[in-house]
């Protein structure tokens, strides 16, 4: 069986995504004391 080729790279897609939630939560700090309670209040988006 061969493999198939990726049109994408995995670890690069989770960490730009991972930069993007980061930088959100760093915009909205003052608002939940603990990263944690940020994701809890984003989780519905």
């Amino acid at each position: 069986m061969a493999t198939k080729i990726k049109t994408f790279d995995c670890v690069k897609m989770k960490r730009r995504i991972q930069e993007n939630i980061v930088a959100e939560y760093e915009k909205s700090k003052a608002e939940f004391p603990l990263f944690s309670d940020f994701l809890k209040a984003t989780e519905s988006d």
